[in-house]
């Protein structure tokens, strides 16, 4: 089991800003988004091994909750690496798979081929016993409180008496606003990606994040000093691609 470094001087970015990552990553570094996904559900994955099995997930049992852009993407990611390590996974899909984007779409086959349980919402058995839920529903792109499905979902996992880990961003915080909406998805531990969002700091948002984590997806230095902020940033995972921010 990984003993993860504490960083508290790590700066956080906004929402605008985090959008302009994504971009450069993929226009200019010629990163994909692929690559960003398999990164940051890898560390997802490694995370959830850490922290609740120590260190062994085999025969756990594990529900992922995904949407159907690049958040979900990345979770649908960690049930990958999971089952090979031996858990047991079942999925939900907040969305028909025709409308998941096309990288999210690709982890999902993939998921489809190895044989995963994969449900939708209403056809989940509720009564269905878990170790630990892996939500991945919306990530940063949300804007305004949680609606239809996506808040049916949100409702029924914070019902579960079992831990939560969220990927990026909480589902049911709008970092345009920063604000916490209703439904929020009451997280244990936040795994974020590459830098730390603005807002999180925020107590009416900090309050539903007991622990934040932050991981490398690959992102080059130099990318930061190209957002309108200039940021210089440190080697901060040069001992982990996992450090604790709180």
């Amino acid at each position: 089991m990984i003993n993860y470094q504490t960083i508290s001087d790590i700066p956080f970015i906004s929402k605008a800003e985090m959008i302009e990552v994504d971009r450069l990553m993929k226009e200019k570094f010629k990163i994909s988004l692929t690559q960003m996904m398999e990164n940051a559900g890898r560390n997802l994955s490694t995370l959830a091994r850490d922290l609740f099995f120590n260190g062994n997930v085999y025969k756990k049992r594990i529900l992922i909750l995904a949407g159907h852009g690049a958040n979900g993407g990345g979770a649908l990611v960690s049930a990958r690496h999971l089952i090979n390590w031996g858990a047991n996974v079942q999925v939900i899909i907040s969305k028909n798979e025709e409308y998941f984007s096309e990288v999210p779409k690709i982890q999902l086959e993939i998921l489809k081929q190895i044989g995963t349980d994969i449900y939708h919402f209403e056809d989940y058995k509720k009564n269905t016993k878990t170790d630990l839920i892996i939500e991945g529903l919306v990530g940063y792109s949300l804007n305004g409180n949680p609606k239809g499905t996506l808040k049916d979902i949100i409702e029924f996992a914070n019902d579960l008496p079992v831990k939560k880990l969220s990927l990026d961003v909480p589902a049911g915080i709008d970092l345009s606003i920063c604000k916490a909406m209703k439904p929020i998805f009451l997280a244990d531990v936040v795994l974020t990606l590459a830098l730390p969002k603005e807002g999180m700091q925020k107590e009416e948002i900090k309050k539903n994040i007991k622990q934040l984590y932050l991981t490398d997806i690959s992102v080059p230095l130099s990318l930061y000093k190209l957002l309108p902020s200039k940021l210089s940033i440190k080697n901060i995972f040069s001992e982990s691609e996992i450090i604790r921010v709180w």
